[in-house]
């Protein structure tokens, strides 16, 4: 699902935030949205509330839903292959399609849950947040 259909919504907004965090060595926090289109049916259908969680991308696995910008388009999609060794991850959605690679410092969250049901495995690969 490409976000902008998310009226440049929570999840565009929560990758611009990652980006800044990144670089004042804060991450961002848990978010919730509802991302519309039906590229990743029947993982995740049009406006079904997601929870995207913070990532350790080194983490990451294929088959993960993975919120992440590629190209300049940010996307809630899946993780097709990783190349450890190259620091990045192949992102495509659930009909087949591949949006290309992107780098590690690009995948910003993991759906952690998708319409109240959890993920499995995705809570084991959030990064928790230090308590002020």
């Amino acid at each position: 699902m490409r976000i902008e259909a998310v009226r440049r919504g929570q999840c565009q907004v929560a990758c611009e935030r990652a980006e800044a965090d990144r670089t004042t060595s804060r991450r961002f926090e848990t978010v919730t949205f509802r991302p519309t289109g039906n590229s990743m049916v029947p993982l995740i259908k049009n406006r079904d509330e997601v929870v995207v969680s913070p990532v350790d991308p080194t983490r990451v696995e294929v088959g993960d839903i993975v919120l992440t910008k590629v190209s300049g388009n940010v996307y809630i999609h899946l993780v097709k292959a990783i190349e450890p060794a190259k620091r990045r991850v192949q992102i495509g959605n659930n009909r087949g399609g591949i949006n290309g690679w992107t780098g590690f410092d690009r995948v910003y969250g993991i759906a952690v849950s998708v319409a109240g049901t959890e993920r499995p495995g995705a809570k084991a690969k959030i990064i928790l947040q230090p308590e002020a």
